[in-house]
Protein backbone atom coordinates (compact mmCIF):
# COMPACT_ATOMS: atom_id res chain seq x y z
CA UNK A 1 0.00 0.00 0.00
CA UNK A 2 3.00 2.25 1.11
CA UNK A 3 4.15 1.80 -3.26
CA UNK A 4 0.79 2.35 -4.36
CA UNK A 5 0.38 5.72 -2.07
CA UNK A 6 4.25 7.27 -3.43
CA UNK A 7 3.14 5.98 -6.89
CA UNK A 8 -0.09 7.87 -6.76
CA UNK A 9 1.76 11.12 -5.51
CA UNK A 10 4.52 10.52 -8.26
CA UNK A 11 1.80 11.00 -10.87
CA UNK A 12 0.34 14.03 -9.58
CA UNK A 13 3.82 15.54 -9.05
CA UNK A 14 4.48 15.37 -12.54
CA UNK A 15 0.76 16.14 -13.78
CA UNK A 16 1.54 19.45 -11.88
CA UNK A 17 4.88 19.94 -13.04
CA UNK A 18 3.41 19.29 -16.99
CA UNK A 19 0.99 22.12 -15.87
CA UNK A 20 3.37 24.69 -14.72
CA UNK A 21 5.68 24.01 -17.79
CA UNK A 22 2.41 24.46 -20.01
CA UNK A 23 1.87 27.98 -17.88
CA UNK A 24 5.05 29.44 -18.61
CA UNK A 25 6.20 32.40 -19.33
CA UNK A 26 5.95 33.19 -23.05
CA UNK A 27 6.79 36.57 -24.39
CA UNK A 28 3.81 38.04 -26.82
CA UNK A 29 4.74 41.02 -27.45
CA UNK A 30 8.25 43.41 -27.44
CA UNK A 31 8.39 46.16 -25.11
CA UNK A 32 10.16 49.42 -26.21
CA UNK A 33 9.80 52.28 -24.15
CA UNK A 34 11.72 55.88 -24.73
CA UNK A 35 11.18 58.97 -22.11
CA UNK A 36 10.61 62.47 -23.28
CA UNK A 37 11.07 61.71 -26.79
CA UNK A 38 11.88 65.16 -28.72
CA UNK A 39 13.19 66.53 -25.47
CA UNK A 40 16.34 67.37 -24.52
CA UNK A 41 16.46 68.09 -20.71
CA UNK A 42 20.30 69.27 -20.56
CA UNK A 43 18.84 71.94 -22.41
CA UNK A 44 15.49 72.40 -22.32
CA UNK A 45 12.81 71.89 -19.03
CA UNK A 46 10.98 68.45 -19.86
CA UNK A 47 8.23 69.02 -16.80
CA UNK A 48 6.81 66.33 -15.37
CA UNK A 49 7.75 64.46 -18.92
CA UNK A 50 6.43 61.83 -20.95
CA UNK A 51 6.53 58.63 -21.35
CA UNK A 52 6.09 56.57 -24.94
CA UNK A 53 5.74 52.69 -24.76
CA UNK A 54 4.70 50.75 -27.80
CA UNK A 55 3.98 47.16 -27.28
CA UNK A 56 4.50 45.47 -30.61
CA UNK A 57 2.75 42.10 -31.29
CA UNK A 58 2.72 39.41 -34.53
CA UNK A 59 -0.39 41.33 -35.73
CA UNK A 60 -0.57 45.14 -33.98
CA UNK A 61 1.10 47.46 -31.80
CA UNK A 62 -0.26 49.16 -28.48
CA UNK A 63 1.34 52.82 -28.45
CA UNK A 64 1.04 53.88 -24.70
CA UNK A 65 1.44 57.84 -23.98
CA UNK A 66 1.66 58.13 -20.10
CA UNK A 67 2.46 61.99 -18.71
CA UNK A 68 2.18 64.28 -15.81
CA UNK A 69 1.83 67.58 -17.85
CA UNK A 70 -1.60 68.55 -17.39
CA UNK A 71 -3.70 65.80 -15.51
CA UNK A 72 -2.21 62.73 -15.04
CA UNK A 73 -2.82 60.59 -18.53
CA UNK A 74 -3.12 57.30 -20.12
CA UNK A 75 -3.69 57.38 -23.45
CA UNK A 76 -3.63 54.30 -25.38
CA UNK A 77 -3.59 53.87 -29.29
CA UNK A 78 -4.26 50.53 -31.02
CA UNK A 79 -2.41 50.47 -34.31
CA UNK A 80 -2.15 48.00 -36.71
CA UNK A 81 1.58 46.09 -36.80
CA UNK A 82 4.30 48.14 -39.30
CA UNK A 83 7.59 47.47 -40.27
CA UNK A 84 8.72 50.91 -40.19
CA UNK A 85 10.17 51.92 -36.90
CA UNK A 86 8.13 54.69 -36.47
CA UNK A 87 6.57 56.46 -33.29
CA UNK A 88 5.26 59.63 -31.64
CA UNK A 89 6.40 63.60 -32.24
CA UNK A 90 6.19 66.39 -29.68
CA UNK A 91 5.82 69.45 -30.24
CA UNK A 92 7.04 70.58 -26.52
CA UNK A 93 6.54 73.79 -26.43
CA UNK A 94 3.03 74.11 -27.20
CA UNK A 95 2.07 70.93 -25.18
CA UNK A 96 3.46 72.45 -22.48
CA UNK A 97 2.24 76.11 -23.11
CA UNK A 98 -0.99 75.10 -21.56
CA UNK A 99 -3.02 77.18 -24.29
CA UNK A 100 -6.13 75.52 -25.58
CA UNK A 101 -5.27 76.60 -29.44
CA UNK A 102 -1.85 76.05 -29.01
CA UNK A 103 -1.87 72.27 -26.99
CA UNK A 104 -3.96 70.40 -30.11
CA UNK A 105 -2.80 67.94 -32.39
CA UNK A 106 0.65 68.61 -30.18
CA UNK A 107 1.15 65.23 -30.01
CA UNK A 108 1.23 63.26 -33.59
CA UNK A 109 1.28 59.38 -34.15
CA UNK A 110 3.80 58.85 -37.30
CA UNK A 111 0.97 58.53 -40.26
CA UNK A 112 2.82 55.01 -41.04
CA UNK A 113 0.15 53.69 -38.54
CA UNK A 114 -3.25 52.57 -39.25
CA UNK A 115 -5.50 53.50 -36.24
CA UNK A 116 -7.86 50.83 -34.94
CA UNK A 117 -8.76 52.29 -31.81
CA UNK A 118 -7.95 54.09 -29.12
CA UNK A 119 -9.00 54.58 -24.92
CA UNK A 120 -7.16 55.90 -22.12
CA UNK A 121 -7.40 56.88 -18.06
CA UNK A 122 -7.22 60.89 -16.74
CA UNK A 123 -6.94 60.77 -13.30
CA UNK A 124 -8.88 64.39 -12.93
CA UNK A 125 -9.34 65.28 -9.33
CA UNK A 126 -8.45 63.77 -5.65
CA UNK A 127 -10.95 64.44 -2.72
CA UNK A 128 -10.03 65.03 1.15
CA UNK A 129 -12.67 64.74 3.64
CA UNK A 130 -12.79 64.62 7.41
CA UNK A 131 -14.95 61.80 8.18
CA UNK A 132 -15.20 62.74 11.95
CA UNK A 133 -19.10 60.52 11.32
CA UNK A 134 -17.07 57.42 10.10
CA UNK A 135 -19.19 56.64 7.13
CA UNK A 136 -16.72 55.97 4.89
CA UNK A 137 -18.67 56.82 2.07
CA UNK A 138 -19.07 59.78 -0.01
CA UNK A 139 -23.02 59.59 -0.18
CA UNK A 140 -23.43 59.59 3.29
CA UNK A 141 -21.42 62.50 4.23
CA UNK A 142 -23.27 65.67 5.57
CA UNK A 143 -21.39 68.20 3.20
CA UNK A 144 -22.94 70.88 5.57
CA UNK A 145 -20.94 69.81 8.12
CA UNK A 146 -17.65 67.84 6.62
CA UNK A 147 -14.46 69.49 5.84
CA UNK A 148 -13.71 69.04 2.32
CA UNK A 149 -10.78 69.97 0.53
CA UNK A 150 -10.45 69.42 -3.33
CA UNK A 151 -7.30 69.03 -5.61
CA UNK A 152 -7.54 69.17 -9.28
CA UNK A 153 -4.80 68.05 -10.92
CA UNK A 154 -4.52 70.87 -13.15
CA UNK A 155 -1.16 72.61 -14.30
CA UNK A 156 -1.46 75.65 -11.86
CA UNK A 157 -2.42 72.85 -8.50
CA UNK A 158 0.40 70.62 -9.00
CA UNK A 159 4.34 70.20 -10.05
CA UNK A 160 5.62 66.86 -10.67
CA UNK A 161 8.89 65.28 -10.79
CA UNK A 162 10.39 64.73 -14.61
CA UNK A 163 9.82 61.01 -15.17
CA UNK A 164 12.69 59.79 -16.51
CA UNK A 165 15.12 59.93 -13.37
CA UNK A 166 12.44 58.25 -11.84
CA UNK A 167 11.75 55.30 -14.26
CA UNK A 168 12.47 52.45 -16.58
CA UNK A 169 11.97 50.65 -19.43
CA UNK A 170 9.05 48.64 -17.48
CA UNK A 171 7.86 50.79 -14.59
CA UNK A 172 6.98 54.98 -15.23
CA UNK A 173 6.02 56.79 -12.31
CA UNK A 174 4.15 59.78 -12.22
CA UNK A 175 5.50 61.82 -8.22
CA UNK A 176 4.28 64.78 -7.15
CA UNK A 177 6.70 67.49 -6.59
CA UNK A 178 4.75 70.03 -4.53
CA UNK A 179 0.88 71.23 -4.96
CA UNK A 180 0.11 74.77 -4.76
CA UNK A 181 0.11 77.21 -1.28
CA UNK A 182 -3.54 77.39 -1.98
CA UNK A 183 -3.58 74.36 -1.03
CA UNK A 184 -1.01 74.56 2.05
CA UNK A 185 1.22 72.46 -0.03
CA UNK A 186 0.16 69.37 1.68
CA UNK A 187 1.16 67.06 -0.77
CA UNK A 188 4.67 67.17 -1.89
CA UNK A 189 8.02 65.59 -2.01
CA UNK A 190 6.42 62.56 -3.43
CA UNK A 191 3.36 61.94 -1.44
CA UNK A 192 1.32 60.79 -4.15
CA UNK A 193 2.50 58.76 -6.96
CA UNK A 194 1.11 56.49 -9.79
CA UNK A 195 3.30 53.60 -10.85
CA UNK A 196 2.66 51.62 -13.93
CA UNK A 197 4.04 48.93 -15.33
CA UNK A 198 4.06 46.63 -18.91
CA UNK A 199 4.03 43.59 -19.56
CA UNK A 200 4.83 41.09 -22.96
CA UNK A 201 3.35 37.93 -21.56
CA UNK A 202 0.40 36.63 -19.10
CA UNK A 203 0.80 36.18 -15.59
CA UNK A 204 -0.10 37.88 -12.06
CA UNK A 205 1.16 40.65 -9.90
CA UNK A 206 3.52 39.83 -6.97
CA UNK A 207 2.17 42.27 -4.43
CA UNK A 208 -1.71 42.00 -3.45
CA UNK A 209 -4.38 41.82 -4.73
CA UNK A 210 -2.34 39.54 -7.32
CA UNK A 211 -3.93 40.94 -10.34
CA UNK A 212 -4.16 38.89 -13.42
CA UNK A 213 -2.61 40.70 -16.51
CA UNK A 214 -1.68 40.25 -20.31
CA UNK A 215 0.33 41.14 -22.78
CA UNK A 216 -2.53 44.04 -23.65
CA UNK A 217 -2.94 45.22 -20.44
CA UNK A 218 -0.83 47.67 -18.16
CA UNK A 219 -1.43 48.09 -14.24
CA UNK A 220 -1.05 51.10 -11.97
CA UNK A 221 -0.22 51.73 -8.14
CA UNK A 222 -1.77 54.81 -7.08
CA UNK A 223 -0.03 55.66 -3.40
CA UNK A 224 -0.71 58.26 -1.08
CA UNK A 225 2.06 58.65 2.17
CA UNK A 226 3.58 60.91 4.35
CA UNK A 227 0.78 63.84 4.18
CA UNK A 228 0.03 66.69 6.16
CA UNK A 229 -3.29 65.88 6.85
CA UNK A 230 -3.90 69.37 8.63
CA UNK A 231 -6.91 70.06 11.25
CA UNK A 232 -8.56 67.26 9.27
CA UNK A 233 -7.07 64.43 12.00
CA UNK A 234 -10.07 62.10 10.07
CA UNK A 235 -9.06 62.26 7.21
CA UNK A 236 -10.05 59.98 4.10
CA UNK A 237 -9.60 60.42 0.51
CA UNK A 238 -11.63 59.40 -3.14
CA UNK A 239 -9.99 59.94 -6.62
CA UNK A 240 -12.24 60.87 -9.52
CA UNK A 241 -10.80 58.92 -12.59
CA UNK A 242 -12.13 59.82 -16.56
CA UNK A 243 -12.64 56.92 -18.69
CA UNK A 244 -12.85 57.54 -23.08
CA UNK A 245 -12.39 55.79 -25.82
CA UNK A 246 -13.02 56.37 -30.37
CA UNK A 247 -16.99 55.74 -29.69
CA UNK A 248 -19.88 57.34 -30.41
CA UNK A 249 -20.24 60.13 -27.89
CA UNK A 250 -23.96 58.81 -27.04
CA UNK A 251 -22.99 55.71 -26.33
CA UNK A 252 -22.60 54.52 -22.59
CA UNK A 253 -20.41 53.16 -20.55
CA UNK A 254 -20.78 50.38 -17.99
CA UNK A 255 -19.51 49.62 -15.17
CA UNK A 256 -19.86 45.68 -13.56
CA UNK A 257 -19.17 43.64 -10.82
CA UNK A 258 -18.36 39.93 -10.71
CA UNK A 259 -18.25 37.90 -8.03
CA UNK A 260 -16.36 34.80 -7.40
CA UNK A 261 -16.23 31.42 -5.10
CA UNK A 262 -12.24 31.55 -5.07
CA UNK A 263 -10.57 34.07 -3.02
CA UNK A 264 -7.39 32.41 -3.36
CA UNK A 265 -5.68 35.00 -5.06
CA UNK A 266 -6.70 37.74 -2.70
CA UNK A 267 -7.57 36.40 0.67
CA UNK A 268 -10.99 37.79 1.67
CA UNK A 269 -11.61 39.62 -1.28
CA UNK A 270 -14.65 37.69 -3.48
CA UNK A 271 -15.25 40.31 -6.32
CA UNK A 272 -13.69 41.95 -9.56
CA UNK A 273 -14.77 45.30 -11.02
CA UNK A 274 -14.76 46.62 -14.16
CA UNK A 275 -15.42 49.43 -15.89
CA UNK A 276 -15.71 48.91 -19.65
CA UNK A 277 -15.41 51.50 -22.10
CA UNK A 278 -17.55 49.27 -24.77
CA UNK A 279 -20.11 46.97 -23.23
CA UNK A 280 -21.43 46.12 -26.23
CA UNK A 281 -17.92 44.92 -27.87
CA UNK A 282 -16.10 44.13 -24.61
CA UNK A 283 -13.60 42.04 -26.39
CA UNK A 284 -12.62 45.07 -28.13
CA UNK A 285 -12.42 47.77 -25.96
CA UNK A 286 -10.78 49.50 -23.14
CA UNK A 287 -11.56 48.88 -19.26
CA UNK A 288 -10.68 49.77 -15.90
CA UNK A 289 -10.41 46.47 -13.92
CA UNK A 290 -9.71 46.30 -9.68
CA UNK A 291 -10.69 44.99 -6.93
CA UNK A 292 -12.40 46.28 -3.91
CA UNK A 293 -9.49 46.67 -1.99
CA UNK A 294 -6.48 48.86 -0.77
CA UNK A 295 -3.80 48.58 1.76
CA UNK A 296 -2.52 50.55 4.41
CA UNK A 297 1.22 49.18 4.91
CA UNK A 298 4.01 49.36 2.20
CA UNK A 299 4.35 45.51 2.87
CA UNK A 300 0.77 44.54 1.66
CA UNK A 301 -1.28 41.77 3.78
CA UNK A 302 -5.05 40.98 5.14
CA UNK A 303 -4.58 42.53 8.05
CA UNK A 304 -3.81 45.98 6.34
CA UNK A 305 -6.24 45.71 3.44
CA UNK A 306 -9.11 47.87 3.48
CA UNK A 307 -12.70 48.75 1.09
CA UNK A 308 -12.47 50.44 -1.95
CA UNK A 309 -15.64 51.65 -3.13
CA UNK A 310 -17.03 52.81 -7.01
CA UNK A 311 -19.89 54.97 -7.71
CA UNK A 312 -22.21 55.46 -10.89
CA UNK A 313 -21.14 57.06 -13.91
CA UNK A 314 -21.28 60.52 -15.10
CA UNK A 315 -20.85 63.11 -17.58
CA UNK A 316 -17.81 65.05 -17.33
CA UNK A 317 -18.73 68.42 -17.75
CA UNK A 318 -17.89 69.82 -14.17
CA UNK A 319 -13.80 68.20 -15.31
CA UNK A 320 -14.21 69.54 -19.19
CA UNK A 321 -11.05 72.27 -17.88
CA UNK A 322 -8.90 69.21 -16.78
CA UNK A 323 -9.43 67.14 -20.19
CA UNK A 324 -8.77 70.51 -21.94
CA UNK A 325 -5.02 70.93 -20.28
CA UNK A 326 -4.28 67.08 -20.69
CA UNK A 327 -2.57 64.85 -23.19
CA UNK A 328 -6.14 63.84 -24.33
CA UNK A 329 -6.48 67.35 -26.09
CA UNK A 330 -2.72 67.15 -27.40
CA UNK A 331 -3.39 64.20 -29.13
CA UNK A 332 -7.17 64.50 -30.59
CA UNK A 333 -7.59 68.54 -30.90
CA UNK A 334 -10.58 69.55 -29.50
CA UNK A 335 -13.13 68.81 -32.40
CA UNK A 336 -11.81 64.88 -32.14
CA UNK A 337 -12.17 65.13 -28.74
CA UNK A 338 -15.85 66.09 -28.36
CA UNK A 339 -16.75 62.69 -30.29
CA UNK A 340 -15.41 60.89 -28.02
CA UNK A 341 -17.41 58.20 -25.22
CA UNK A 342 -16.10 59.87 -22.17
CA UNK A 343 -17.13 59.13 -18.83
CA UNK A 344 -16.00 59.13 -14.87
CA UNK A 345 -16.28 57.89 -11.35
CA UNK A 346 -15.21 58.19 -8.12
CA UNK A 347 -13.02 55.92 -6.37
CA UNK A 348 -12.77 56.20 -2.49
CA UNK A 349 -10.74 54.33 0.62
CA UNK A 350 -11.54 53.28 3.49
CA UNK A 351 -13.96 51.40 6.11
CA UNK A 352 -15.86 52.55 8.80
CA UNK A 353 -13.72 51.38 11.54
CA UNK A 354 -10.90 51.50 9.94
CA UNK A 355 -9.17 54.46 11.75
CA UNK A 356 -9.39 56.15 8.37
CA UNK A 357 -6.34 57.27 6.29
CA UNK A 358 -4.57 58.73 9.55
CA UNK A 359 -4.27 56.27 11.30
CA UNK A 360 -1.13 54.61 9.18
CA UNK A 361 -0.60 57.77 6.72
CA UNK A 362 -0.57 55.46 3.89
CA UNK A 363 -2.78 53.78 1.50
CA UNK A 364 -1.79 52.14 -2.06
CA UNK A 365 -4.85 51.22 -4.87
CA UNK A 366 -3.98 49.02 -7.81
CA UNK A 367 -6.13 48.91 -11.07
CA UNK A 368 -5.24 47.59 -14.82
CA UNK A 369 -5.94 49.40 -17.62
CA UNK A 370 -6.44 47.15 -21.03
CA UNK A 371 -7.99 46.26 -23.98
CA UNK A 372 -10.25 43.28 -24.43
CA UNK A 373 -12.23 41.07 -22.18
CA UNK A 374 -10.82 41.81 -18.68
CA UNK A 375 -9.31 38.78 -16.78
CA UNK A 376 -11.33 37.02 -14.50
CA UNK A 377 -10.25 35.13 -11.39
CA UNK A 378 -10.68 30.90 -12.13
CA UNK A 379 -9.73 28.37 -9.79
CA UNK A 380 -5.64 27.83 -10.33
CA UNK A 381 -3.82 24.80 -11.88
CA UNK A 382 -2.43 23.92 -8.41
CA UNK A 383 -5.90 24.19 -6.76
CA UNK A 384 -6.95 21.68 -9.37
CA UNK A 385 -3.95 19.37 -8.87
CA UNK A 386 -4.76 19.60 -4.66
CA UNK A 387 -8.67 18.64 -5.22
CA UNK A 388 -7.46 16.13 -7.84
CA UNK A 389 -4.87 14.22 -5.43
CA UNK A 390 -7.40 14.99 -2.41
CA UNK A 391 -10.22 12.98 -3.95
CA UNK A 392 -8.07 10.52 -6.32
CA UNK A 393 -5.94 8.95 -3.57
CA UNK A 394 -8.73 7.63 -1.59
CA UNK A 395 -10.65 6.23 -4.65
CA UNK A 396 -6.97 5.05 -5.80
CA UNK A 397 -6.53 3.05 -3.01
CA UNK A 398 -10.02 1.71 -2.55
CA UNK A 399 -9.80 -0.07 -6.33
CA UNK A 400 -5.62 -0.93 -5.27
CA UNK A 401 -6.87 -2.17 -1.82
CA UNK A 402 -9.41 -4.28 -3.20
CA UNK A 403 -7.43 -5.69 -6.49
CA UNK A 404 -5.05 -6.84 -3.75
CA UNK A 405 -7.48 -8.50 -1.10
CA UNK A 406 -8.99 -9.98 -4.80
CA UNK A 407 -5.29 -11.22 -6.07
CA UNK A 408 -4.72 -12.48 -2.17
CA UNK A 409 -7.56 -14.26 -1.99
CA UNK A 410 -7.16 -16.60 -5.16
CA UNK A 411 -3.37 -17.23 -4.12
CA UNK A 412 -3.07 -17.42 -0.36
CA UNK A 413 -3.79 -21.29 0.77
CA UNK A 414 -4.73 -19.86 3.90
CA UNK A 415 -7.86 -18.04 2.74
CA UNK A 416 -8.85 -20.50 0.36
CA UNK A 417 -8.71 -23.19 2.95
CA UNK A 418 -10.87 -21.06 5.28
CA UNK A 419 -13.32 -20.14 1.87
CA UNK A 420 -13.95 -24.07 1.37
CA UNK A 421 -14.34 -24.78 4.93
CA UNK A 422 -17.15 -22.23 5.15
CA UNK A 423 -18.36 -23.81 2.28
CA UNK A 424 -18.92 -27.22 3.33
CA UNK A 425 -20.19 -25.60 6.79
CA UNK A 426 -23.24 -24.35 4.81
Amino acid sequence: MAVTVKFVSKVCSVVFLFIVLLESIVALRTIQTELNPGCDDTKEDCAGGVAYIKAIGEQNTFHYILTAIGPPTVLVILTEKTTKDAGITINWDNFKSGNITEMEKSIKLDLSYTVLYSYGVVFTRLFQYNDTEDKAELGKLNLDKTAFRVFDFSRSMFEWYDLKPISSDSSIKLRVKNSSAIMGQTINNGSLEFKFSFFDHMDRAKDLPHLQYTEDTSQFDFTLMNIDTGNMSLSRFALESVLFSTDSAGKDMKFDETKSIDDEYTPGVFTISNWLARPEKEDQGGFLQHKPVCYTKPKRGRAYGTFVRGYGLTKVTDVQYLLDQSAVLAYFGSVNMAKLRISSTNFSFGLTDDGTFTKTNYTVWTGSIGYGKPPMDVVSSLVVVVISVGLGIPVVLILFGGLFVCLKKKTDPLLVDVSKNAMSVN
